[in-house]
Order: structure tokens, then sequence, then C-alpha cells
């Protein structure tokens, strides 16, 4: 191999692992639980849901994802959903998003109660 090929792949190399160990810092420091007043008014004006996230809010690299804990959704005072811990995540291989984990408490939910 030439010398002028190695240096390159050398550099490229250095390059893609100071970016990930950048993204690796970057993400350990977020604090997501500080954002849930603005997830949950966002969740809101969304979907007319009023979404209390009680748990901590976490990230996650390794799959791509987030989890949520001790989540409980109202429409007009009336508890509709209650989840112990969520943990969406993205499979990148497959270009598809699942669901990683759901453990909930089941609501029986009257669609007329709601309109």
């Amino acid at each position: 191999m030439k010398s002028s090929t190695r240096k390159i792949l050398t550099i490229t190399g250095s390059v893609i692992a100071l970016v990930a160990v950048a993204i690796v810092f970057i993400v350990s420091r977020l604090d997501m639980n500080s954002c849930k007043p603005r997830i949950e008014s966002a969740l809101l004006e969304a979907s007319g849901l009023n979404v209390k996230l009680n748990g901590k809010i976490g990230i996650s690299l390794f799959p791509l994802g987030v989890s949520a804990g001790d989540i409980h959704v109202t429409v007009k005072g009336s508890e509709i959903l209650s989840l112990k811990k969520l943990k969406p995540g993205v499979a990148l291989w497959l270009s598809a998003c699942r669901y990683r984990e759901c453990a909930s408490i089941a609501r029986r939910v009257d669609h007329q109660s709601l309109q």
C-alpha cells in the first residue's frame, strides 16, 4: 500500500473515531429530564392528550433510542393510559422503528367519553 493511501486511511479513521467519541460524550452529558415540561407541552399541542412524564428519561446509543418511565396520559381529567416503562428504539440496519420494551398497566377506554 502506498504511503499516501495509508495517510488518507489513517486520517479518515482518526476523524471517524473522533466524531464517535464526541457523539458519545455529548449524549452522555445531555439531561433529558430537564426537557420534560417542553416535551409534555409539545405532546399536548400535537395530540390534545395531557401526557405526564413522572419517571426518568434516558437516551441510549446502542441501540439508538430513548426510554421513559411512569407515563400517564389523560383526556378531560380521565386517565386513559398508564405505562411503567417505554423503550422505543430504532433498528438502523432495517430502517424501521420498533418498540423494544413496553411494560404497561392496561386501562379500558370508552371512546364515547373522549369526545
